[in-house]
Formats: structure tokens, C-alpha cells, sequence
């Protein structure tokens, strides 16, 4: 049971999580067993929320002329319904490979732009740089399902699976007519090579991926085709992980001449629908379609150009010389949208954040942080941004996803109460207590891009403005940003957090668990890491919804971080092109790469 307070006014709220039970839309995956599909099941449930509201009540008391005022608390019962889509990849069902699409036309070049790749290793990068244009060439065992808005997963390299009874072995069998680009066949000691450089890596060699696969013990081969991972404990969301775009099979071989580093190979081959064919630096990298590709009748084009086009990217693209691009910018989107290109809005789970270094004086103190955390005004704050990003005004979640919050509870917290002044006075109460009274001054660094430096200056200005804290303001380099987030040589900074999934076993284990790869602020709570825990094994998504919001309120009471906002992106094609995936709810940017259902038809 949690009681929270919202804003000086001490409005106490119930908000226990056996009492508030959602009308909940649980969409359990197709399942498929030997190609055949079932409807999914829907199960809605409507509950009572029980909420404590305080009532005042005046009362005349003889004593001179003085009223005295008491504070009664009345319960309100509510009935809530809410639909929420949870979706867990269940292990041992699934939908049927990729289907072709009857209407498509093959052949055609698709045109769209790219940076030139930091690394071509994408085990050892996070970033979309790196797998838009890597993506083609990538093949897994499973994929996310590009048909559903990703509530299944589909074969790849695996064409079937077995899980045990106990949810700890997955059994992969491997097809026999999957090629790597160099002719060579793909075998089951291929996959325990590359997946031991995810989950096991060597020292020196980066594993961005690793926290995602901690429960996974090892991955054998029990024959050519036959591979089996196994696990010390159930993970809620094993199959989704294992389906995500990054997780590619390649080469025993070519891993071991390169001691599992492939940052700088950069025809590296792999078993996805489309080889590169050429890399001419500082223009263009080339994919032609791979002809043994495994999935007969896929993918549809000749091949995909990407262009570096820099900044004259979106110009490029208006003009027709670009069929694709990711338009981030609102005012372009709209403008894009006016000449007749089509788009889609898809969540993202990457939040822009001011973070506080936990260790150090005065923010090692929680009133300090929640202090701070109360005098910003969220709306305002996404406002400032809004000509430059998507913002998505939320708290610990993508807003709008199935483990936000719901809109009356997010609104119902002390850092949404619309009595700003009530807020400010209790912001001060909590200086006074901390000992802060007069204010501070401290070093307050951003990144680089626009959006970042444009938080961190709102935030500036309104310290400033009601708590007397001085903030001596730098931008840094992306890049040096980065580095130094990642040792937490900062005070507060004001930057980003991004993940793959819109699923807390992904971006809340990234940002807060303690060593979190992402966990800017250094934070640390035992108390968070066993939440966790369940968040991480639980297999029914009620139940585990239940342990996320249990993890929010231990993030609300410490306060490890401000969120500024959640982003969306904004996918763009010309109507020629056809096939493309919708990213729905569940997913986010870091997706269907491979590019394999796209077809043109001019």
C-alpha cells in the first residue's frame, strides 16, 4: 500500500496496487503450432479503485473567536476501466515465418540517407547510426513480427522451437537452406559463437546487450542445426530480446579471425536479404539483394542505396531524390505531410531527463532532488522543445505505453499538482530542511544536440528563479557528453537515456538498476534491484505490471532523475513505397531494418 502526497496541500491518495486493478486488454500472441494461427484472447476486467480523498470541515469551538479547521477523509469508490494492450512474447509460440505479400512487385533501388557508421559491429553499439545502415545484411534466429505491430515473433534462422516445461531450456532448430553472404552454411556452432559474444563476451569486446540476457546461463550446439539456450532463471520477456534486430548470427569463423571484434570490417558478411556490395566513403553504402536468402520470394528490391546526405538530408527527400527518411523535427513532419508523403508516429523509448550525480554534495541529499524535482512546470517544459522534438509529456514510462501510467494517476502526482506556488513553498520547505535555505551554486553540463541544451537552459532559468540555485551552464560534445554520463563526471546534467523496447525489462534495468548501463546518476537501491527481479521473471503481465509500478514508487520517493520527456519518431516514405511496418505500441525505433517487405511501385 502507497500514500502519496500531491503538492503542499497533502492531498492523500490511495493507490494500492491489490485495490487499483485495470480494465485491462490482455492480447495473449498468436499461437501457431505447425503454421496454424489462433485469434488472440481478450480478457477485459473492471474493478473498484478505492480513492482517499480529504474533505475540510469547519467547526465553531467556543474559544474566544478562533475556528478551528479538521480534516476528515472521506472514501470514494470508483469504477475505472482502461484498456491496456500487454504483450509477451511467449516462448514456444509462434507465427508463421514472414508471409509475401501477393500484391508486391520486385525489383527497384530503395534511396535513403545515413552518417557513416562509427563501428560496424552492432554488438558494440546502441545507436541508430549504426543499425539503419548495418540492418540489411543482419538475420537472427527469430524476428520480430513485422505483420502485427510486433505481438509475435516469427522464424529466422530457427524455423521451429521447443521450450520446457519449466520455461528454462529453449530448444532452436536451425534450417537447413540458410546461408551466410559468403556461401558458406549456417550452423548451430555459427549461433553459439555469436551469442556467446552477447551474453559472455571477452574482455574488451562491448556487449550493449549483455544486462538483457543476465539469466542466461549458456548456449550449446547439440548437433549442426539444433541449438539450445539455457537459462538459470524464466525471463519475462525472453523471446522478444532474443528477436531484436541487434541479435545477428555470424560466422564462426570470420569471429574468430577477428577475436569477435568486427568494429572495422566492413564488408562483413552475415545472413540477412540483402549483402553489401560497396562503400564508397563519405557518399554512399550499396546492398544488392542476397540470392540464397533463405525466406524463396524475399525481399522484393534489387537492392537499397543510403545516402550521406547530412544536413541537405530532409531537403533531399522532399525533392523526391530520397524515398524513405526518419523526420524527427514536428515542423518538418508537418511539412512533409502537406506535400503528400506518408508517415508514422511511433513511440520511442528514449527520454530527455535532467540527471542528478547522487554521489555528490548537495544532490546526494533525496529533499535536495525532490526539491528541485517540484518548481519544474512539465508542460512548460515540453513546450520549450516542441519546434525542435516530439515531446511526450510522461513520468518513468513512454506516455501512452502499456506500463505508463494512467493519464488521472499521472496527473494526480505532486510534480503535475497545477497549484504551482503550493509547490514552490514545499520546494523550500525542503531546501530549509536540507539546509539550503539561500540557495546553492553547481556545474551544470548538456550534450550537444539542441533539444538537450534547450532543457537544461529552462531548468537554469527556473532554479534560478525560485530556489536561488546558481547553475554555471556548459555544452559539451555529444560524444565527450557521453563519456563523461557513463563515469558520472558531472553535478547535473541535462542529456538522454535510450533503449531498444518499450518493455521495463529493457529500459528500466538500463536506466535505474544499480550498473545499469544507462543509469547516468550513479543511483543505487536495493530495495529498486528486488522489484526488479520480479519485473524480470514474472510471466503473467498482470501480476508484473503490478511489480513495475511498485519499482515507480520507489522512483518517485528518491527521485533519481528529472524526466523533461519521452520522444516520438517520425518514419516518412513517399506512397510509392510500399510494405512498410507499422511500429504500434510495443515497439520502438530499433526495428525492422532488414527492410526485407518493402517494395516500389512506380
Amino acid at each position: 500500500m502507497v500514500f502519496r502526497f500531491s503538492g503542499n496541500t497533502r492531498r492523500l491518495t490511495l493507490a494500492t496496487r491489490g485495490v487499483l486493478v485495470w480494465g485491462i486488454m490482455l492480447v495473449m500472441l498468436a499461437a501457431v503450432a505447425c503454421g496454424s494461427s489462433a485469434e488472440p484472447l481478450i480478457v477485459e476486467k473492471e474493478v473498484v479503485r478505492e480513492v482517499v480523498k480529504e474533505v475540510a470541515v469547519v467547526k465553531e469551538v467556543v474559544k474566544e473567536v478562533v475556528k478551528e479547521i479538521i480534516v476528515e477523509k472521506e472514501v470514494v469508490r470508483e469504477v475505472v476501466k482502461e484498456k491496456i494492450v500487454l504483450a509477451t512474447a511467449v516462448p514456444g509460440i509462434a507465427a508463421p515465418a514472414i508471409r509475401r505479400d501477393p500484391l508486391a512487385k520486385h525489383g527497384g533501388v530503395l534511396r535513403t540517407s545515413s552518417g557513416t557508421p562509427g563501428t560496424w559491429d552492432v554488438n558494440q553499439s546502441p545507436s541508430y547510426s549504426v543499425l539503419s545502415p548495418v540492418g540489411p545484411r543482419l538475420e537472427g534466429l527469430i524476428k520480430i513480427n513485422p505483420s502485427d505491430r510486433g505481438l509475435t515473433v516469427v522464424p529466422g534462422l530457427a524455423e521451429s522451437w521447443e521450450v520446457s516445461d519449466d520455461g528454462l531450456v529453449i530448444t532452436f532448430h536451425l534450417r537447413d537452406n540458410a546461408k551466410f553472404h559468403d556461401g558458406s552454411p549456417v550452423t548451430a556452432d555459427d549461433v553459439v559463437a555469436s551469442w556467446t559474444r552477447i551474453h559472455n563476451p571477452d574482455e574488451g569486446v562491448l556487449s550493449y546487450r549483455k544486462d538483457w540476457f543476465s539469466r542466461l546461463k549458456e548456449v550449446k550446439a547439440l548437433d549442426d542445426l539444433t541449438v539450445q539456450f539455457i537459462y538459470r532463471e524464466t525471463s519475462a520477456e525472453v523471446m522478444r530480446f532474443i528477436a531484436s534486430d541487434w541479435n545477428a548470427v555470424f560466422p564462426k569463423k570470420v569471429l574468430e579471425e577477428y577475436n569477435d571484434d568486427l568494429k572495422t570490417y566492413v564488408m562483413h558478411p552475415a545472413a540477412g536479404p540483402f549483402r553489401m556490395a560497396e562503400l564508397k566513403a563519405g557518399e554512399m553504402i550499396r546492398y544488392e539483394r542476397f540470392e540464397d536468402y533463405w525466406n524463396e520470394g524475399l525481399p522484393y528490391l534489387d537492392g537499397i542505396e543510403f545516402h550521406m546526405v547530412g544536413k541537405g538530408g530532409f531537403a533531399a527527400f522532399l525533392v523526391g531524390q530520397l524515398d524513405t527518411r526518419l523526420v524527427n523535427n514536428p515542423v518538418d513532419y508537418q511539412l512533409a505531410l502537406e506535400k503528400g508523403i506518408q508517415g508514422e508516429k511511433a513511440l520511442v523509448p528514449i527520454t530527455d531527463a535532467i540527471y542528478f550525480n547522487v554521489n555528490v554534495e548537495p544532490f546526494d541529499d533525496v529533499r535536495v532532488r525532490r526539491a528541485i524535482d517540484l518548481v519544474i512546470d512539465r508542460d512548460e517544459w515540453g513546450e520549450v522543445t516542441k519546434d525542435i522534438t516530439t515531446p511526450g509529456v510522461g513520468r518513468w514510462a513512454p506516455p501512452g505505453s502499456a506500463y505508463a501510467l494512467p493519464e488521472p494517476e499521472l496527473r494526480s502526482l505532486a510534480v503535475f499538482n497545477p497549484d504551482m506556488q503550493s509547490r514552490i513553498t514545499e520546494a523550500k520547505s525542503l531546501m530549509a530542511d536540507a539546509g539550503y535555505s539561500q540557495g546553492f551554486s553547481a556545474k551544470m553540463t548538456a550534450g550537444s544536440p539542441t533539444h538537450s541544451v534547450v532543457h537544461g537552459e529552462f531548468v537554469q532559468a527556473v532554479l534560478k528563479d525560485t530556489l536561488d540555485i546558481e547553475l554555471d551552464f556548459e555544452v559539451l560534445d555529444w560524444s565527450v557528453w557521453i563519456a563523461r554520463a557513463k563515469k558520472q563526471q558531472f553535478e547535473i546534467t541535462s542529456g538522454s537515456q535510450f533503449t531498444t523496447l518499450h518493455d521495463p525489462s529493457d529500459f528500466m534495468n538500463v536506466f535505474w538498476r544499480t550498473g545499469g548501463a544507462q543509469n547516468w546518476s550513479g543511483w543505487s537501491s536495493p530495495e529498486f534491484d528486488s522489484i526488479m527481479d520480479k519485473v524480470d521473471t514474472e510471466t503473467d503481465p498482470v501480476k508484473r505490471r503490478e511489480f513495475v509500478f511498485q519499482a515507480y514508487d520507489v522512483l518517485e520517493k528518491e527521485v533519481p532523475q528529472m524526466s523533461a520527456s519521452w520522444r516520438s519518431d517520425g518514419y516518412m516514405w513517399w506512397p510509392y513505397v510500399n510494405g512498410f511496418p507499422s511500429r504500434g505500441p510495443l515497439l520502438g525505433r530499433y526495428v525492422y531494418f532488414d527492410r526485407q517487405t518493402l517494395w516500389l511501385d512506380r
